[in-house]
């Protein structure tokens, strides 16, 4: 085989390309994109380079101008390239509905206006050839002025006759003359703008679309580095050569010609109608006319059958026109039998006749269409020498052909080949329009799977027709051949585009015979594209050696004075690449800096400009070099170094030139107050009683009166006057828990000061004593009474308190104690009595009687029974009794019995006062922890003006305190309204920090370090109740007691870090419930001023709002109405909605979503976490956790997403017979839009994502909703089976997010967006059923108690004997739980996209089932 090369190739001098489906726009594309807004323009780029996503840019800036009453319509030369382009838009532009047009629609019997109305009812854009818009303007059922855009992809088409053409000079220019303002813009596609190598056709072309020819200049040089040229070969095979047709074709060519006319269907069917009526003229002059030509439709078939059988033998050989008859013969039997609706145009006695002509033929040459050798053609031998010596591992190539029927063949040829069977997987394609032609061979039924094929590499070579030039999106090739020359320059350059790998081959068969002709103007087209190469590769060579050019580079210089950091161009580059490798990451999210280079007309030198990822805000996401250089390297360089200097200037680096991540990172690893253990050294926690101690001894004392009030149910109630030294605020109710049933309350109420006398102190000493030894008698000293507090009954003056003391001390014989006006049964007995023999162990008496005994002498006695109940053991009553102990709890203090009243004492002190005495210890206990909250309150949180103390006291109880209350529910609350308000001052604060440094700062503030350092600094660490009080052994201290304690309350006490942060949280949660934000970003600046700007409420929400993009070029009207909100900058919106891939028209404005992100996320943590708060009964902090947990997990957030939707109405046309012929009738459908279809981004990754994500929801949510409205447990399994990246949820934080910022802070505007996604009625019957909202992870943790729960991944060895699909390894995906329980899940399709934690998730689920079962059985 001798071959030629046009030229060498440049291969070697491009970059490695992108993706080859990356939709993310490069910068040559941007370049069109923008010359496109500005005016019509034909885009003329190489195949390859992307011009689908130009217009996929222009159309998706087109359809957010917010003209919803226009049209796009998308026009493609083919139906099968009207087919790729269609699910090009319909997988990037989900959120705009896209139909598909086609003659297989049956659009050219569409003669109704309605149908068209209905058809094009809410559809934004329309793709289909050309021919079907020419159609429906000519018959008015579309009218011109209703198009936004026309796009014409393989634009050079626009000439002459051809519809696109007919479509822009009968009613494009009409309408332009007459009102230009309603005229469509046009945009062009096209790799060959001109068909032939004539300047004055791209002229012609321009003019018929109004519009100018471009291609890209200022980023030319890009533009070479993503499209490679092959090599141009021609290869020689001997041509001239003449052969007998083979005895097969010669027995079909004789038996076509030796069929009589006069058995011909249609001749019958004239020769009838023409004797049944023979003056009919018509019918004699057709039949006049087939008698003198011979034609009909069935013979010009059988004889089409035999031009193909010939021009297949002539090109191929014997054995290609032996298979061609065998299967032309075999299927077209079967389709005229089936009555295809191809062959709609045949009767049913042509039918017939054919079935019964080509049996006979199949019948007469049965033997000869038996296989035989591979007789090939010389041409056909040439083409297989000629793959075989081109294969290579993972060859990709095309085979161009012209005919139908040859492609086919030719496939079949080289698929049987034994030179070519092992290497090759050839496949035909012809498009997908439908033939009437019997001889063509083709069945467009399933050849649409053929690019697929090809694409996934199951098949590796494609023989095609001239419809694979054009458009069709396939991957880059190693090998193009064209087996037949191509017929103009259009066919040249579009083939050439299809051998796009790098050292790819361009070859062309030429016949021996005379290789200096060919086709018309060959040499001509040779010598322009010639031309063209060694154009772009003396470029391409002429760059390449440029950028071995040293340049003096050191004379650029940035110091930072502060820490002598220095900048410098060769430095910046890497300094650039690390600040973006700290941004966001993500396998969808371009993070490298992109380079432009444009370059100077006269002095050809060069300047660079560098982006930056769309998460860094647009006022410095872009940068240009300064000067202009000789090489794109160092332009490059210079442009990094003013982007870096930019940053520091914006404050995005430190002074070390350090990402400021680094910084964060840095401070969070130290954020210890101490280096070592978790504990940290505190205060001790403040005493109160220290203060009233000291008061004792002052030499003039003002006495504080408080009267407490007791009410004891069936036991009565009392008053008791407390005494102290010094003026004190006191809690107005105490709730004191008697039983499991049972509560009493104690009210204080401030009476007033006084001065008293030395004998009215030692009195109500006197008094204090006596009360407290009926309970405490022997732990008090009577010779110490001094107490810290003083108590004594009602008195209005001095002596009705002596004789009180007088007549209360001692006991009396129970006989003697019931008085005889008392009747036995009487139920106001209540008295506090004692066993003589153990008078410390007091009882209660309820009542008594009499009753008879007999004595050993007959005779018989009343003896007095007294009816008592125990005293209680229990002294904690403050704490409610589910906290008591077991043996407490098991005394009810309710259960009655009997004993003898001769052995029994009763005190003089009624019970209502022993019982108060007993109540002593807690109600002192309240009064404490009443004082330290009070006392934080008119110190530390003094700036929070009427602040609720029992929210206080609530706030800085442990829960280790065993307290009425503890502050676990208040700190779940602050933990989340720090958050929110922390990320909403950052965002204020710091317009350009990307959402990483706001993330890494929220972490910090919010850390458990630094809020244990805030509470260390204030002094909070003193006001925490922490310890347990014992009362069991409590005693009265007195004064000297507690003033000898002095030194040792100075002592410091190890405690958590996590302790102090959480009472700082638990405040900042009592702030918020005692005054909503305001008050709770008051106290966040008490404890983090430093951290906290000090703005309000209103200032951060004005300032969050004028800090936003204020574009307003983008309409989203849709979205908006979805959303629910109107927006008053719409630019939140489409901010909201913008993925951290796109790279698209005007994505240099506006920033990805993740700052929007960040906000909304702590948005709707409290959003949720206030619902839940707010619950009555109120929820335990566990409970509120797991609810939240569930409620806000992005699996949640996802599924609703996707289940939130309007309804638009499309028709679908449907085809009914009725008796006049076929009715096309519109039938309604729903189609649903959703919020992540308007998602804006450049990531095939995302859009491969979204359909599978969408196939799988659509399997499981009604599994899944079924489960949140009637199941007892979570759906945890079936939501992360369903596999929704993060960014579904994202979406929905980030649309919250900007209704926050636009509605200046309006939570009530972000809590309608909520509940129309159903959150929080999902959460509402999530409480009111007690599902169970537990993770399954850690619900299998609770199941393994003390077990180890570990998981894992197993591998098996696949079976032997199986097929090389099937020889991978299996994997399993297990969990274990101590050392006997296991459970597995074998791979599969389910677990496509799912990462780590999802796929253990349903490990754990599955586990927990059979773990349950297992547990079952046993106990069964």
């Amino acid at each position: 085989m001798a071959r030629s090369a046009a030229c060498s190739s440049v291969a070697e001098l491009a970059e490695p390309t992108e993706t080859e489906d990356d939709i993310q726009l490069r910068d040559y594309q941007t370049e069109m994109v923008e010359a496109a807004m500005c005016e019509n323009i034909i885009v003329a780029m190489d195949t390859g380079s992307g011009k689908t996503h130009i217009a996929l840019a222009r159309a998706e800036a087109e359809l957010e101008s917010g003209q919803r009453d226009k049209t796009i319509w998308f026009m493609a030369p083919t139906v099968a390239l009207c087919n790729q382009q269609y699910n090009m838009f319909r997988r990037h532009l989900p959120a705009y509905q896209c139909r598909f047009l086609s003659g297989n629609d049956g659009v050219d019997s569409w003669s109704d206006q309605m149908i068209w109305d209905a058809v094009l009812l809410d559809i934004r854009i329309v793709v289909c050839t050309p021919q079907v818009l020419f159609d429906a303007l000519s018959h008015g059922f579309v009218q011109m002025a209703g198009i936004s855009l026309l796009v014409f992809d393989e634009a050079h088409h626009c000439t002459l006759d051809h519809p696109a053409n007919q479509i822009l000079k009968h009613f494009y220019h009409p309408l332009l003359r007459m009102d230009p303002g309603s005229a469509p813009r046009i945009l062009g596609l096209s790799a060959s703008p001109v068909m032939k190598s004539k300047v004055s056709g791209l002229e012609t072309l321009e003019r018929n679309m109004n519009a100018i020819a471009k291609t890209p200049k200022l980023h030319r040089t890009e533009l070479m580095k993503y499209v490679h040229r092959p090599v141009l070969e021609k290869a020689f095979y001997k041509g001239g050569l003449t052969t007998p047709f083979s005895k097969c074709l010669t027995i079909l060519q004789n038996k076509v010609e030796t069929l009589q006319l006069e058995d011909d269907p249609y001749v019958r069917s004239l020769l009838a109608r023409l004797k049944a009526n023979p003056h009919d003229i018509v019918t004699r002059n057709s039949c006049h006319k087939v008698l003198i030509n011979e034609r009909t439709y069935c013979r010009d078939q059988l004889r089409l059958i035999i031009t193909r059988s010939e021009a297949i033998e002539a090109e191929l050989g014997e054995w290609a026109s032996r298979w061609y008859i065998k299967n032309v013969l075999s299927m077209r039997l079967g389709f005229i039998q089936e009555a295809a609706p191809r062959f709609i145009q045949f009767s049913n006695e042509e039918k017939t006749y054919l079935h019964g002509v080509l049996s006979e033929i199949e019948d007469s040459i049965r033997d000869e269409l038996a296989v035989g050798d591979f007789e090939t053609s010389e041409k056909a031998a040439q083409l297989i020498e000629l793959l075989c010596s081109e294969y290579r591992a993972q060859f990709t190539g095309i085979v161009f052909v012209e005919q139908r029927a040859t492609a086919v063949a030719l496939s079949n040829l080289l698929a049987a080949h034994p030179k070519t069977r092992e290497s090759f997987r050839p496949a035909p394609y012809v498009g997908l329009s439908a033939s009437n032609k019997m001889a063509d061979l083709i069945d467009p039924r399933g050849l649409d799977l053929t690019l697929d094929e090809f694409t996934a590499g199951k098949k590796n070579l494609i023989v095609s027709t001239s419809v694979l030039e054009e458009g069709i999106d396939i991957p880059n090739c190693h090998l193009v051949v064209c087996f037949e020359q191509p017929k103009n320059l259009k066919s040249f350059i579009q083939r050439r585009g299809r051998a796009r790998k790098q050292d790819s081959k361009y070859i062309i068969m030429v016949p021996d015979t005379n290789p200096i002709k060919g086709p018309e103007k060959w040499d001509e087209l040779e010598q322009v594209m010639k031309t063209m190469y060694l154009d772009d590769l003396r470029q391409a060579k002429a760059a390449k050696a440029l950028e071995r050019i040293e340049e003096d580079v050191g004379r650029i210089k940035y110091r930072v004075e502060s820490s002598g950091a220095l900048l410098t161009l060769n430095n910046a580059n890497a300094h650039l690449y690390h600040f973006c490798n700290k941004l966001l990451s993500g396998s969808d999210i371009g993070l490298r800096p992109q380079f432009a280079f444009t370059k100077e007309p006269l002095s050809k030198l060069k300047s660079a400009t560098v982006t930056l990822p769309s998460s860094v805000n647009p006022a410095v996401r872009t940068a240009s070099s300064s000067l202009a250089w000789k090489t794109e390297r160092n332009a490059a360089k210079d442009a990094a170094f003013q982007a870096y200097v930019a940053l520091h200037k914006a404050g995005l680096v430190n002074d070390n030139l350090l990402p400021l991540t680094q910084d964060i990172e840095d401070a969070l690893r130290s954020d210890t107050i101490q280096d070592g253990p978790s504990l940290v050294l505190t205060q001790s926690t403040l005493d109160p009683w220290h203060s009233i101690a000291s008061a004792h001894r002052s030499d003039s004392i003002i006495w504080s009166k408080t009267m407490i009030s007791l009410s004891m149910g069936e036991f009565g109630s009392t008053a008791v006057m407390m005494f102290l030294p010094l003026a004190v605020n006191c809690i107005e109710e105490i709730p004191l828990f008697w039983n499991e049933t049972t509560s009493f309350t104690a009210s204080t109420k401030y009476v007033g000061d006084c001065h008293l006398s030395q004998e009215e102190v030692s009195v109500i000493r006197k008094s204090t004593l006596i009360l407290l030894s009926t309970v405490f008698g022997t732990r008090v000293d009577e010779t110490r009474t001094e107490y810290l507090v003083y108590f004594a009954p009602e008195f209005r003056a001095l002596h009705e308190l002596h004789h009180w003391n007088q007549t209360m001390i001692g006991r009396i014989p129970a006989k003697d104690a019931m008085l005889p006006s008392l009747m036995p049964g009487q139920t106001n007995l209540l008295k506090i009595g004692r066993e003589s023999i153990q008078l410390t162990k007091p009882f209660i008496v309820h009542n008594f009687s009499t009753t008879i005994i007999e004595a050993d002498d007959d005779e018989t006695h009343e003896e007095l029974i007294l009816h008592i109940s125990n005293f209680p053991k229990k002294r904690d009553f403050f704490r409610p009794w589910t906290m008591a102990t077991e043996e407490i709890r098991n005394s009810a203090y309710t259960s009655l019995r009997t004993i003898p009243a001769e052995a029994c004492q009763i005190d003089n002190i009624s019970l209502q006062h022993s019982l108060f005495v007993l109540f002593v210890p807690s109600i002192l206990r309240r009064l404490e922890t009443w004082w330290i909250a009070d006392e934080l309150v008119s110190t530390i949180l003094a700036p929070l003006s009427g602040m609720s103390k029992r929210l206080v006291l609530t706030a800085i109880t442990a829960s280790s305190a065993y307290e009425l209350d503890d502050y676990q529910r208040l700190e779940f609350l602050g933990d989340c309204v720090l958050k929110y308000c922390t990320s909403m001052q950052l965002m204020a604060q710091h317009p350009l920090w990307p959402e990483k440094y706001l993330t890494e700062v929220k972490s910090r503030i919010v850390s458990n370090g630094s809020l244990a350092r805030a509470a260390l600094r204030t002094g909070l660490d003193a006001f925490i109740i922490a310890e347990t009080f014992r009362t069991a052994k409590w005693k009265p201290k007195t004064v000297d007691d507690v003033l000898g304690e002095t030194g040792r309350s100075a002592e410091q006490v190890p405690r958590s870090r996590k302790l102090l942060a959480d009472v700082v949280e638990s405040l900042i949660g009592a702030s918020f419930v005692d005054g909503g934000l305001d008050k709770a970003l008051q106290c966040i600046n008490i404890f983090l001023p430093d951290q906290m700007p000090s703005r309000t409420l209103k200032e951060a929400h004005t300032t969050l709002y004028n800090n936003a993009n204020q574009k307003d070029d983008v309409q989203l009207p849709d979205l908006e109405a979805l959303v629910g909100h109107k927006f008053r900058n719409p630019a939140l919106l489409v901010e909201a909605v913008t993925h951290g891939s796109f790279k698209g028209y005007g994505s240099d404005a506006v920033v990805s979503y993740q700052r929007l992100e960040f906000l909304g996320d702590a948005v709707l943590d409290l959003l949720v976490t206030r619902s839940l708060f707010a619950h009555q009964p109120p929820l335990s902090h566990h409970k509120m956790h797991t609810l939240r947990s569930a409620n806000v997990s992005e699996y949640l957030l996802s599924f609703v997403v996707m289940e939130h939707c309007m309804l638009e109405t499309r028709y679908e046309i449907v085809t009914e017979q009725s008796g006049n012929g076929k009715k096309f009738l519109p039938h309604e459908k729903q189609a649903k839009r959703a919020i992540w279809q308007f998602m804006r981004h450049s990531s095939v990754d995302v859009a491969d994502h979204q359909q599978r994500v969408v196939a799988r929801h659509e399997a499981l949510r009604e599994q899944v909703n079924s489960a949140l409205w009637t199941a007892d447990e979570f759906p945890w399994h079936s939501m992360v089976q369903i596999g929704a990246d993060k960014f579904f949820s994202d979406l929905v934080e980030s649309v919250l997010g900007a209704i926050y910022v636009d509605s200046l802070g309006d939570l009530s505007a972000c809590s309608d967006f909520v509940e129309s996604l159903n959150i929080m009625d999902i959460m509402k019957r999530l409480l009111a059923d007690n599902v169970d909202c537990t993770h399954p992870k850690e619900m299998l943790g609770q199941l393994a108690v003390t077990d180890t729960v570990k998981y894992y991944i197993r591998e098996e060895d696949s079976n032997p004997n199986a097929s090389p699909e099937q020889q991978r390894p299996r994997r399993f995906f297990g969990v274990k739980v101590g050392e006997s329980f296991a459970s597995e899940i074998p791979d599969g399709d389910w677990t496509a996209g799912l990462r780590r934690l999802d796929i253990e998730t349903c490990v754990a689920s599955e586990a927990i089932k059979r773990l349950r079962a297992d547990r079952m059985d046993k106990l069964n």
